[in-house]
């Protein structure tokens, strides 16, 4: 037990015989609010767990859409086959490349070449394997 609980437990056994009436009062309320701060403390703290449970989860989200990059200088891509294009000004785009020309989603060729490429994600509704 912390030591504004254990005092709080202390001013909870004080009786009328131990201090006059508005010292036994303040006592009384002094416990009262030792009490409520510790579970104030509680809740504060178990709020920052979620939340850091929550970050985590959303930062093991991140990186495993991060392991699903793979360098264009791998290799490993089909022609044709619609994948998201990540380039060097970190935006992402929908494309394709025939042979070693990539091109936007819309047909237009891409200036430059990406980095990265990543399979189009399913759906999160999606549930076939």
């Amino acid at each position: 037990m912390n030591a504004a609980l254990r005092y709080a437990d202390f001013l909870d056994r004080l009786s009328p015989s131990d201090l006059p009436i508005p010292k036994v009062n303040a006592a009384y309320g002094a416990a009262a609010e030792l009490r409520r701060l510790h579970a104030d403390n509680i809740e504060l703290t178990n709020d920052l767990l979620s939340t850091q449970a929550d970050h985590g989860n959303a930062v093991e989200a991140l990186l495993t859409l991060m392991e699903n990059w793979t360098a264009t200088t791998e290799g490993g891509l089909d022609d044709e086959t619609t994948v998201l294009m990540a380039l060097k000004d970190h935006e992402v785009w929908p494309g394709y490349r025939i042979g070693q020309q990539w091109f936007y989603a819309s047909g237009d060729p891409c200036a430059e070449i990406p980095t990265h490429w990543m399979d189009i994600p399913r759906h999160p509704m999606d549930t076939a394997p």
